[in-house]
């Protein structure tokens, strides 16, 4: 996984989120609360909804 940028994820951008040890999931951001950093992630595999930490994830290119 590359290294987090320190930038505020934006939403709809792609990233890569942790869901385990050494695992992750890949999905775009659906909203960020600025007060608390925690993310919503709709995961593009099985449209799942992942909500965490941004510090969790990672932006990525949409070719990857």
């Amino acid at each position: 996984m590359p290294y987090p940028i320190p930038i505020p994820l934006r939403e709809r951008e792609r990233v890569a989120y942790e869901v385990g040890h050494a695992q992750y999931g890949y999905g775009r951001v659906l909203s960020r609360d600025e007060h608390t950093d925690m993310l919503t992630v709709l995961d593009e595999e099985d449209g799942s909804i992942w909500r965490g930490p941004a510090d969790r994830c990672c932006a990525v290119g949409d070719g990857l």
